[in-house]
């Protein structure tokens, strides 16, 4: 972008300040919008390794200095570029609210998030966005509605992965494994023909693989097709760089413990135990593994197994 951006002084200090503006640009502000790209997409990537309160504050602090500045006067194009920020930095926001298990606050955002990336053009951060207001209706127990918001998304972004891992979580909750299960091999046939990425944070227009694995393995758990979400595990953790071979095993084995709970209690619940302290580690345990932790609980005919009575102590103590 050129010098003349439209954007005066007061509020380059404010973005400089929160880091959306390099401080040797105030002046022209010429690397605005690239720059503040740059800083929302690191966000996304780094998403996996952060803490979730910590995102969702910094993504909000970027999202009411980028609303300031969309109140000004400036031309067309760089008001466009703005509006599609502050849905990025929403639709940010809003996921890390979802995962961390706070929905209410998240439906406070959604909406304008969707709104702002729809009128910029942004139909990869509209798709985002109707994959985390999905999510949302599938925490709050709305599974009917997490599958109308994840097919109004398909609608518009029909080749977006992502939303098709958000129909095929909703019709697992409903106990539609069928359905369920030809929306998961659609995601699959879309990433091989996308080059998906192995790993990666959860970025608007990019679905990783591992991802993809997360999803399958829960809704083949759910659906008692405990052979098939084997198989998805061990793939997964084959395929990951040696450094992640452990992570993966964890995270993926956190959806598998559903399939343990009748055989093999003891063993399902000491996953569960590592990944409940490692969620609280980072703050308010995620949503997602609390949720597995219940459904665990309750699908485990005996919990005098030593590791299942810890289990449940650690979940009576966090008392979420």
């Amino acid at each position: 972008m050129g010098d003349g951006i439209g954007i005066n002084r007061r509020h380059l200090v404010l973005l400089a300040g929160i880091g959306l503006v390099p401080a040797a640009d105030l002046v022209s502000a010429r690397h605005f919008s690239d720059h503040a790209s740059v800083v929302i997409d690191n966000l996304y990537a780094e998403y996996p390794r952060r803490d979730l309160a910590a995102t969702a504050r910094t993504a909000g602090a970027h999202l009411r200095s980028l609303a300031a500045v969309g109140g000004q006067r400036m031309r067309s194009q760089v008001a466009r570029e703005v509006m599609m920020l502050q849905g990025r930095a929403g639709a940010l926001r809003a996921r890390a609210l979802v995962d961390a298990g706070d929905t209410e606050a998240a439906w406070r955002v959604l909406g304008t998030a969707i709104a702002r990336a729809s009128r910029a053009g942004d139909r990869r951060t509209v798709a985002f966005g109707f994959a985390t207001k999905s999510a949302a209706d599938l925490a709050d127990g709305r599974p009917g509605d997490a599958l109308r918001i994840a097919e109004r998304g398909l609608h518009v972004s029909g080749d977006d992965p992502r939303l098709y891992l958000a129909a095929a979580r909703a019709h697992a909750a409903r106990l539609d494994v069928d359905a369920a299960d030809a929306d998961i091999r659609i995601a699959e046939r879309l990433l091989d023909e996308q080059d998906a990425p192995m790993i990666g944070g959860p970025m608007p227009g990019v679905t990783s693989r591992l991802e993809w694995s997360r999803a399958a393995v829960d809704v083949y758990a759910r659906g008692g097709r405990s052979d098939r979400a084997r198989e998805v595990l061990e793939t997964t953790v084959a395929a990951v760089p040696a450094s992640l071979t452990e992570d993966t095993r964890q995270a993926l084995g956190a959806s598998f413990a559903l399939v343990q709970a009748r055989a093999e209690p003891d063993a399902g619940a000491d996953i569960l135990h590592r990944t409940l302290t490692a969620s609280a580690a980072m703050g308010r345990p995620a949503r997602t593994v609390t949720a597995r932790v219940d459904a665990f609980l309750a699908a485990v005919p005996d919990q005098r197994h030593p590791a299942v009575r810890e289990l449940v102590d650690l979940r009576r103590s966090l008392d979420v």
